[in-house]
């Protein structure tokens, strides 16, 4: 049963993690150093896409670089990343959780906590965010997350605790 909040719930946690992920993305210059350069233009095209509010756009166009013949292992999995944080913005949590099977993905756990949200399971993505708020490169952006699930789910005294543990975060984003 997917509580009736949790469309809400899911657009303000995507578009929070979408500002994050999009900063993420343009720090390294929003490419792979060793990628083909029309494949790299693509894969910045879908990044573009995805920071301009477009997911489906860049769930569409990262998916299909992932036919690219010679990508390197590391490549598929930054491509394979932004296609699961694209479907997912899209709403598309069964199309992100393919791609997950299908393909190593950056962060894997944190995306795979936000298809449960798109299920509407809260207590899941609360256990899921929670474990992973403890470690990863997303910790921060867990802690977030997890507050807005657990608001979402009526619990502000702990969302309440989960956003102090990101008021010190050094990520300018959050």
């Amino acid at each position: 049963h997917r509580p009736a909040n949790s469309r809400i719930l899911a657009a303000g946690l995507f578009g929070v993690v979408t500002l994050a992920s999009f900063n993420d993305a343009f720090s390294q210059g929003g490419k792979s150093q060793a990628m083909n350069p029309a494949l790299a233009r693509t894969l910045i095209e879908a990044r573009k896409a995805l920071g301009d509010g477009l997911p489906q756009v860049a769930a569409v166009k990262a998916s299909r670089l992932l036919t690219a013949q010679g990508l390197s292992e590391k490549e598929k999995a930054e491509i394979a990343s932004v296609a699961v944080e694209a479907w997912i913005r899209a709403r598309d949590g069964a199309k992100a959780q393919e791609l997950m099977a299908q393909h190593e993905v950056e962060d894997e756990a944190f995306w795979a906590a936000h298809v449960l949200v798109l299920e509407g399971d809260l207590n899941a993505a609360t256990t899921a965010f929670g474990k992973h708020a403890s470690m990863g490169d997303k910790a921060d952006d867990a802690h977030l997350a997890l507050a807005y699930v657990l608001m979402a789910d009526g619990r502000e005294g702990t969302a309440r605790t989960e956003l102090k543990e990101v008021r010190t975060s050094k990520d300018p984003v959050i």
